[in-house]
């Protein structure tokens, strides 16, 4: 039995050799690494392997698994890339214990945003410091980022980052510090940001920009001279240059004679110069500024030689022009015409034209030069007049809100007799607006003229004239005028005047002819009309109520079908100015019904029939019908009609039976219907709080612990009606809840829900609720079936673990465990387990741990929403030694160097060993021996492990201890200032400031690792200070680290030398490194100090030259100044030279380092020595511009030379003795001219005079800054007292320090100014006064006197001076003294006064029992009156006011003894009038008329007659007047309207462009000269509706031009709508029978709108063979402008006119577009077509494929698809089998037709054998054959394996292999393997031949020999096997196989 045990080892060893060699050639993935940028769409990953015998293969991504493919020799995966710290491998399974994985390496990154800043660091001499940073935004993963530094295209800096741990995205920065020097001028950087993942993948672009920086330096003049002399002739232009260098660009100031140019550019132009001026250029950055003065000198010269023909000319804008200009001169050289247009070259002369055929330009400056022979130039100018006439003159009505505060209430009126307007007349492009005119006229008489004085604009302008006017109600109409005239003087052009004409009327409110309350009693059912007529101005608006509710009509009449209850109806007339109600009661008698319905009542689902019949029984009806919306019906004959619907669809219906009776009246019955829907859907569903109303929320209290609150909501969808609702709640089939609905107004279908609140326990497990929905229609109503719905709820509970809460475990080292967790809890808990604090990513109630090697402390936690609970469970693992001894056991290794390190063992029952190791590795080895060497490391934390398998299968391993090292590249040592120190670092350690100086050195080293073993020592001058170590242990790769060392060095110690050294420190044993250092040197600081006398005495000759000396020690060295009698000397040495020294100075030498200062100063004390010159005078002041002299004289005989010299370096030397400085006009405020003598000794001495320049001001005024401000006293808090405060300003007064200001009151000085600027130039100078005026002083006189004073010996000049009177101001008083009481008879006239006093002037306002006067003087005028007054005056200022009441008392006399005849009449203008006046009484003396026409004398009594042929004044105002025999007089006026129908009526479009849907839009109605306004009413129409009514409340009575605006919403409806208005004089019960009215003719309304679809369906389906095009689609395109359609088809403009294809199905837009938008319409278009296919005609397939459609066919509708074989239909199989090969036609059939298709089918199937594995016993000797055949498709390749014989032989016949051995011997024994494959697959059969005979001494032994040979060579196979698996990935294997799964 031994060989047959050993045989089964052996078969078990082929298996898991082959197998491993199977994994490890076959599985390959595609592609073998991902790089992809995260986020994007997944990645397909492909795992392919030839060996078709397996379990199934799948993918593992993460944490989750593919489904598993069982026997496919291809899978495919969809991998997200939205996990950064994805892991994917293919698997595959042997069988159910064995599988084998491939690793397949991710990297996802994202490619950053990239932004850069720059910042100027610091300006150092000639160079710019600059930091650049480039900041990286969102990287992954960092370790193959590269950022590159490029200066002007060549890199300059590379960095890369290594953090290899890192995947997500991050934020990096990148710094560089560049100095950038003058000569460089700008310089280009750039930076590149890239992603780099190395030589063989692929690259990504890398991100770059640039920025240009340059030094930056202060301004220089181009020039060498910073003093320029320029001269030029009177009159011309010149440009004065300043050209300055500098970065940043400088910025140019210009200033000249002291006055600011406003110039920022390098030039100056001065147009014309006309005097001397000396101009100064400043050019400025931030790092200083450079000037450069410039002199200009001014040559005069005459008048210029040109005459212009005409000089003045007055030109319409566009029409031709010309000017001659001629000279009569003849030192003229040329001449010509300088112009924007119509110029001309230079021309001989005498004589050049200017001329231009349209003149454009509104202000022509054409200029006339000529070029004198002596190069000089002059010019003259025409004066040019460019007009244009107005396009418009338009008038309208202002209201108050578009009138200026200064418009409104400027005149007063009687606004209860009179009506105010504001007419505005625009003018509208008119110019120049100084030329215009504007008149207006009241019925052709000038009533207003207005200028305008507007000289500066010459362009085209709009300008307005308002117009106040007050029209009366008896003017009715009035016309008036606005001209516009543009008038060019008497001698100028005349243009005809353009105007526009206006009506206006008076308006009044609203009145009733008729009584204002009517009872009518009319009889029920009847219709009846109410009436309600009223005039007004603007006609009335009416509105109806009737009981309280709008009747919504706007007529003066009120329609009511047959009324059936008693009602009042009020009606309103109204205008703006008030409304008057007329009050109508209706008084109903009442009648009954005699109608029956049957039902009366119904209750009907809606979609149902439904009928009811009507009837009556009475004989006096004469007719019968149902009224109603649908299924009415005519009138019938009594006595039944039926009123019948087939299909009720209305939720509402409501006809009404009537019944019309014999006498005519009507009465009519309705039936009640109810119509009804049971709800679509009843549904229950929880609600959480965030769905609740708040009133839902915590309605009842409950207990969390024990039980669990619910809401449940059940949604009742589309009921009606609602009221009829009834919802119940059941709980496990018990009613708990019910709810019904009480909304009895909607009738329509509504959703519904109903809400409960539910508490469930822990023991009631799963409790179901229903919901039922019912519709209840009472006890008799109709019964219908409930909709109900149910939901399970169970209670919540937390996790709960029913064992112990902490268990131990101890499990052998090495093994595999499985730890439980089991808990319960409601919702189920989620499972979370941490092992030693490290998440374990494992989430179900179980965690399995491979080959534990060391103790664990593992927690579960059970979670859910209500809490958690934890299990903790203790693993002591039992430990096993590992076997293996490494040599060495730790190393250091510089990075880069090769290492190597041997593992070995000296025990037997290790079976093989190896290293593992990411780079290095080795396969599968025999012990004892095995070595890691690496030529070259690169890593920095490499981990090789060392592991060793035993024989009983276990493993174990071991780790070297590998310290990768690199010394560092930099040591550097840099002082720190405070701002680059952390706040722990500052002022650790107190010092005394004053003797000692405290640094902070910082070390820093760069690029050095493992920093655990840095150290960093200090030496000071080589002895050790300070030393550090950094403890950062887990940081392996290069870092960069600092070091801080503060010192405190003192003064004695001087320069002190400081070394950082960096060393790495590996221990006593370790590597020893030499050390790498830096040194700085630091020295103490303290102030400067001077070792001599700070104050030193000198006493030099005059005129020779010294050189003053000042040293001083001090560290940092200190800087000086040198300042001599306050001028700082700008040297900064230690040393000042003066040169010939002239006077005595006191000369201040200053050093300074940042410590301290300290001062010298050095008395100069000059030795006389007397020069020998004398000034005629030496002193003197002269006005700027005036000549001056002066004379320099000496008595020296040894005199060589004499000069005067100014500062611009001018001299001029004289023999002789004496020398004179002469200048004809002085231009110098600052002349320092200076005497010079030069003796045969060369002693040069000199002498300046003192010349003071002046200018006396140009102006002298006064100015008030507050205009008075009011003082309270400080006890009364009455304002007593004014203060102003004056401004006196002298304008161009030089020197300044010599003016003094003086203030008079009442010329009495009260204050006197003087100023100390020392500045010698013109300047402006202000001095201000505050002065407080009583009342009691009245006006007072201040004055202001400028005086430029010199002293006693300088001239007098007169002084300056300005007065300005003001006043104190106080509140109105008014004088008492008059009487508050008038007595006068009836009739008289009456003056009241009202004199108060006040400052300022009072305003008066006068009042009359309430009534506004509108009179603004102080008296007040009454006519004729005939009644008592009270009447009161208010005198008002700014301060305060004051009233006077007057009480004004009427003694009555007997009436007026005349009568009028007519007393009112209505007269049309140019019509005939006619009135008597006459009297009964007897003591008339005599009577008359008195009129403006038409008048009469005194003639006697009793008939005078007022008597007009043509009425040609609007308001006529005769009165009859009568003497009495007692010598009174009275008189009486009759009511005369004259009226005018208008000219014309028109309407026009008042917007500003065309009608627009949407938008408001205002037509006008000009109603032109009509009158009285007043009288006048515009009704507008649209069509024949009237759609306003707009009276006028102008009480003027001229002809008026009346308008009238309509604001329409214009929609798009409107579009060709005609509006018209009709204009109608409303003259009352005196004017003419038939009401005078104009109508307009029809304006046509025109409105843009945005375009739309109409009539477009959502949906068409189409057939392809109908050739259907977008064009016959129904859509119809609608707007104005007609708008354009475009089509569209996947964004893409398609033609629309072009038939569609199969391929063309899908979403079509139109685009629709005019000038007023555009909109989309979508249309689905499906294009179907009939079945086609395009399938091949053979196809190969797998047997046991899942049936999948290899040929489907194409069509839409998608065809039916059917399939026969041999002529018969079949049901296609699941899986296809073997005998499924053959001929198939295939039928595919839609809607539009049928197709048919033939193929073939080839079912292909791997080998199986016909007989299974076989033993086979032959005699030693015979002959043996052994044939082996397959069954297959294709068919298979057959092979034998066996071991070859000298007496076996192989041959084939057919498709059978077929082995012969000729006499068998004890070798042919063994196992004879047929192995058959084709591309399906491949299966294995097993023939084992035993040999019978004498085998005890031959095949025993051969046996052993040949199992030992298989045993060697299948440990060899599993060792390099073994080694390929730890070279190419992980494969884990469970040894556990059958003989059914030995693959060969």
């Amino acid at each position: 039995m031994l060989p047959v045990r050993m045989l089964s080892i052996l078969i078990l060893l082929f298996s898991l050799c082959n197998a491993d060699s199977i994994c490890t050639t076959e599985l390959k993935t595609d592609p073998p690494e991902i790089i992809a940028e995260y986020g994007r769409n997944p990645v397909t990953v492909n795992c392919t392997t030839r060996l078709g015998n397996h379990y199934g293969l799948y993918w593992r991504v993460g944490n989750e698994s593919s489904g598993i493919e069982d026997e496919e020799m291809f899978i495919s995966h969809l991998m997200p890339v939205s996990d950064w710290n994805v892991t994917a491998e293919c698997k595959m399974k042997f069988n159910e214990s064995y599988e084998c994985s491939k690793e397949l390496k991710v990297i996802l990154f994202n490619n950053p945003e990239v932004f850069h800043s720059v910042q100027l660091v610091n300006v150092i001499g000639e160079e710019t410091q600059y930091r650049l940073q480039c900041d990286i935004i969102n990287v992954a993963p960092v370790q193959y980022l590269t950022v590159s530094w490029y200066k002007n295209s060549e890199k300059i800096q590379t960095e890369s980052f290594n953090d290899t741990t890192t995947k997500t995205p991050v934020n990096e920065s990148s710094i560089l510090r560049v100095n950038i020097s003058r000569e460089e001028n700008v310089v280009e950087f750039r930076y590149e940001a890239q992603l780099d993942f190395g030589p063989h993948r692929p690259k990504l672009p890398a991100i770059s920009k640039t920025h240009r920086v340059s030094a930056h330096y202060a301004p220089e003049l181009k020039t060498q001279n910073s003093t320029d002399d320029t001269y030029a002739l009177e009159g011309t232009d010149i440009i004065l240059s300043c050209e300055a260098v500098g970065n940043p660009l400088p910025v140019y100031n210009w200033i000249c004679d002291g006055k600011n140019m406003l110039e920022n550019t390098t030039s100056l132009s001065l147009p014309r110069v006309n005097g001397n001026k000396t101009c100064a250029c400043t050019a400025t950055n931030y790092l200083g500024n450079i000037t450069k003065t410039i002199h200009l000198h001014v040559q005069p010269r005459a008048g210029c030689p040109l005459t212009l023909t005409p000089s003045e000319t007055v030109v319409r804008f566009g029409d031709p022009v010309s000017i001659n200009c001629s000279t009569s001169a003849r030192y003229v050289e040329g001449m010509g015409w300088e112009a924007p247009f119509g110029g001309t070259g230079f021309e001989r002369p005498p004589v050049v034209t200017w001329r231009v055929e349209k003149l454009e330009e509104w202000t022509p400056s054409p200029s006339c030069y000529a070029t004198l022979i002596d190069g000089s130039q002059c010019a003259v100018s025409p004066v040019i007049t460019v007009y244009k006439t107005p396009n418009i003159v338009s008038i309208y009505p202002l209201n108050q809100s578009q009138m200026m505060e200064e418009q409104v209430h400027i005149v007063p009126y009687n606004k209860d007799t009179r009506t105010q307007y504001w007419l505005q007349c625009d003018i509208i492009n008119v110019a120049p607006v100084q030329h215009l005119t504007v008149r207006w006229y009241k019925n052709n008489k000038t009533i207003q003229t207005e200028s305008f004085n507007d000289t500066t604009t010459k362009t085209l302008v709009n300008e307005s004239s308002i117009l106040r006017i007050d029209i009366s109600r008896e003017e009715k109409a009035t016309e008036f005028r606005c001209e516009a005239e543009l008038d060019f003087g008497p001698h100028g052009l005349k243009l005809p005047a353009i105007s526009q004409t206006h009506r206006v009327s008076a308006h009044y409110a609203p009145e009733i002819s008729t009584s204002c309350t009517v009872d009518i009693s009319p009889l029920e059912g009847t219709n009846i009309t109410l009436s309600c007529e009223a005039v007004g101005n603007p006609p009335p608006v009416y509105n109806w109520t009737c009981d309280g509710e709008n009747m919504l009509q706007n007529t003066n009449s009120l329609n009511i079908t047959r009324i059936n209850r008693n009602k009042t109806c009020t009606c309103t007339a109204t205008n703006y100015l008030g409304n008057i109600t007329k009050t109508i009661h209706l008084h109903v008698q009442p009648r009954g019904c005699p109608l029956t319905l049957t039902p009366s009542e119904t209750v009907v689902r809606f979609g149902d029939p439904v009928s009811i019949n009507c009837s009556t029984s009475v004989r006096y009806v004469e007719g019968m019908g149902w009224e109603a919306p649908f299924g009415g019906t005519g009138f019938e004959r009594p006595p039944v009609v039926t009123w019948r619907i087939e299909k009720l669809e209305e939720w509402t219906p409501s006809p009404s039976c009537y019944a019309t009776l014999v006498d005519g009246s009507q009465c009519a019955v309705s039936p009640v219907i109810t119509v009804y829907k049971t709800p679509n859907i009843v549904s229950i569903y929880p609600l959480n709080q965030s769905q609740m109303m708040e009133e839902q929320v915590h309605i009842v209290p409950y207990n969390k612990d024990t039980r669990t609150q619910y809401w449940l909501q059940c949604d009742i969808i589309n009921v009606a009606p609602v009221q009829h609702l009834t919802v119940r709640w059941y709980k496990n089939n018990k009613t708990i809840q019910t709810e019904s609905f009480n909304d009895t107004t909607t009738k329509t279908l509504v959703n519904e829900s109903s809400i409960l609140r539910i508490d469930i326990s822990r023991e009631e497990k799963a409790t179901e609720f229903r919901c039922e929905a019912e519709l209840d229609f009472g006890l008799h109503g109709l019964k219908l079936p409930a909709i109900s719905q149910t939901h399970r709820v169970s209670a919540h509970y937390a996790p709960e673990i029913s064992t112990s809460c902490t268990v131990d475990i101890s499990p052998l080292e090495g093994t595999n465990i499985t730890l439980s967790c089991e808990a319960v809890g409601n919702p189920p808990p989620v499972y979370n387990w941490t092992c030693d604090g490290e998440n374990m990513l494992q989430n179900t109630n179980s965690l399995n741990i491979t080959r534990i090697n060391r103790n664990k402390t593992c927690t579960c936690t059970a979670t859910n929403y209500l809490g958690n609970i934890t299990k903790t469970i203790h693993l002591h693992v039992q430990p096993r030694g590992c076997p293996l001894t490494l040599t060495p056991s730790e190393t250091v290794v510089r990075f880069g160097d090769p290492v190597s390190i041997n593992c070995s063992t000296s025990v037997r029952y290790v079976e093989g060993m190896g290293w593992e190791a990411p780079f290095g590795g080795t396969g599968f080895e025999r012990p004892p021996v095995v070595t890691w060497r690496i030529e070259k490391l690169e890593e920095w934390t490499p981990s090789p492990s060392c592991y060793a398998t035993l024989v009983d299968g276990s493993q174990c391993a071991v780790s070297p201890v590998i310290t990768v090292y690199k010394t560092p590249n930099i040591v550097s040592i840099y002082p720190l200032n405070q701002s680059q120190m952390m706040e722990e670092q500052v002022h650790i350690v107190p010092y005394n400031k004053d003797t000692r100086t405290q640094y902070w050195l910082q070390c820093d080293i760069i690029n050095v690792a493992p920093v655990q073993h840095l150290t960093v020592r200090w030496y000071k001058n080589n002895k050790t200070i300070q030393t550090e170590s950094f403890n950062d242990t887990t940081t392996k790769t290069l870092v960069n680290e600092s070091s801080i060392l503060r010192i405190d060095i003192s003064r004695e110690e001087k320069a002190t030398e400081f070394r950082c050294e960096a060393e790495l420190d590996f221990g006593l044993h370790g590597l020893k490194l030499p050390a790498i250092s830096q040194t700085h040197r630091v020295s103490a600081h303290y102030a400067p100090e001077i070792s001599t006398s700070c104050t030193v005495d000198i006493s030099p000759l005059e005129g020779t030259n010294i050189t003053l000396s000042c040293e001083a020690v001090g560290n940092p060295p200190p800087v000086y100044n040198w300042t001599c009698d306050g001028e700082n000397m700008l040297q900064n040495t230690n040393s000042l030279n003066i040169t010939r020294v002239d006077r005595n100075k006191t000369c201040t030498c200053t050093a300074t380092n940042y410590l301290g200062n300290i001062t010298k100063t050095i008395n100069v004390h000059i030795t006389p020595r007397g020069c020998p010159l004398t000034l005629a005078p030496s002193e003197m002041v002269v006005r700027f511009g005036d000549p001056v002299s002066i004379k320099c004289s000496t008595s020296a005989t040894d005199v060589a030379e004499m000069a005067w010299m100014t500062p611009a370096g001018d001299k001029e030397f004289k023999p002789g003795s004496d020398v004179t400085w002469m200048v004809k006009n002085l231009k110098w405020w600052t002349p320092s001219p200076f005497c010079s003598i030069t003796l045969n000794d060369n002693f040069q001495c000199s002498v300046s005079p003192v010349i003071i320049v002046y200018k006396t001001p140009e102006t002298v005024s006064i100015s008030e800054m507050n205009h008075g401000l009011m003082l309270k006293h400080k006890e009364d808090k009455k304002y007593t007292k004014t203060q102003y405060k004056l401004q006196c300003d002298i304008i161009n007064v030089a020197p300044v320090q010599y003016l003094t200001i003086t203030w008079y009151k009442n010329n009495k000085i009260i204050k006197t100014e003087s100023f100390n600027d020392t500045t010698k130039t013109p300047v402006n100078e202000s001095s201000i006064l505050r002065v407080n005026i009583s009342k009691e002083e009245k006006v007072v006189e201040l004055r202001c006197e400028a005086k430029l004073d010199f002293g006693p010996r300088g001239p007098k000049l007169p002084a300056i001076s300005q007065t300005h009177n003001v006043s104190a101001h106080y509140a109105p008083e008014v004088n008492t003294k008059d009487s508050n009481h008038d007595y006068l008879l009836e009739g008289s006239n009456i003056t009241l006064s009202c004199e108060a006093e006040g400052n300022p002037p009072s305003v008066y306002n006068w009042t009359c029992d309430g009534e506004n006067m509108l009179a603004n003087t102080n008296s007040l005028n009454i006519t004729r009156i005939n009644r008592n007054k009270t009447c009161t005056c208010t005198a008002a200022n700014y301060l305060g006011n004051i009233t006077k009441t007057i009480n004004v008392h009427v003694e009555p006399r007997a009436g007026c003894p005349l009568t009028l005849t007519p007393s009112e009449m209505v007269v049309r203008f140019g019509d005939p009038v006619l009135i008597n006046c006459s009297t009964s009484a007897t003591d008339v003396e005599g009577m008359g008329w008195e009129a403006p026409f038409g008048g009469t004398g005194f003639e006697p009594p009793p008939v005078v007659t007022w008597r007009v042929d043509k009425v040609e004044e609007w308001t006529p105002n005769p009165f009859c007047y009568v003497t009495l025999v007692d010598g009174s007089q009275c008189a009486v006026s009759p009511l005369i309207t004259v009226y005018k129908t208008p000219d014309s009526v028109s309407v026009s479009d008042m917007g500003r462009g065309p009608m627009v849907e949407g938008r408001e839009h205002d037509l006008k109605c000009d109603v032109i000269s009509v009158a009285p306004v007043q009288n006048l009413t515009v009704t507008w129409y649209r069509g024949n509706e009237t759609v306003l009514t707009q009276m006028f409340n102008d009480s003027t009575m001229t002809p008026v031009n009346a308008s009238s605006t309509l604001r329409i919403s214009t929609p798009r409806d409107y579009n060709g709508l005609t509006f018209r208005c009709e204009a109608e004089l409303h003259l009352g019960p005196k004017g003419p029978k038939f009401l005078p009215n104009v109508t307009s003719p029809p304006y046509t309304a025109v409105v843009l709108y945005k375009p739309f679809m109409e009539s477009c369906p959502d949906h068409v389906t189409v057939n392809e063979s109908a050739a259907f095009s977008i064009d016959m689609l129904s859509c119809q395109p609608d707007g104005n402008p007609p708008p354009t359609v475009q089509w569209f088809y996947e964004e893409k403009l398609i033609n629309s006119s072009k038939p569609l294809t199969r391929t063309d199905s899908g979403k079509y837009t139109a685009i629709v577009q005019n000038s007023r938008g555009r909109s989309n319409t979508s249309v689905h278009i499906t294009v179907e077509y009939s079945p086609s296919f395009t399938c091949k005609k053979h196809y190969e397939i797998t047997v046991n494929d899942k049936h999948q459609s290899i040929c489907e066919p194409v069509g839409l509708p998608t065809p039916t698809l059917t399939w026969f074989k041999d002529g018969k239909q079949m049901v296609s199989p699941q899986r296809w089998k073997k005998n499924d090969s053959g001929k198939y036609l295939l039928n595919a059939h839609n809607t539009h037709g049928t197709a048919e298709h033939t193929l073939y089918l080839e079912i292909l199937y791997s080998p199986e054998f016909k007989n299974g594995n076989e033993s086979k016993q032959v005699l030693q000797g015979e002959d043996v054959t052994l044939s082996c055949s397959a069954d297959s498709n294709p068919p298979s390749n057959i092979r034998w394996v066996y071991t070859a014989a000298v007496n076996s032989n192989v041959t084939t016949e057919g498709h059978q292999k077929i082995i012969t051995i000729t006499r068998a011997t004890s070798t042919n024994a063994g196992y004879y393997v047929c192995v058959a494959e084709n591309k399906v697959g491949r299966n294995t059969r097993f023939v084992t031949l035993m040999i019978k005979g004498n085998t005890s001494k031959v095949l025993f032994p051969a046996i052993w020999a040949f199992l030992t040979l298989l045993i060697i060579g299948l440990t060899l196979l599993v060792v390099y096997f073994h080694n390929r698996q730890k070279k190419r990935g992980q494969y884990n294997f469970v040894p556990v196989c059958q003989m059914s799964n030995i693959v060969i």
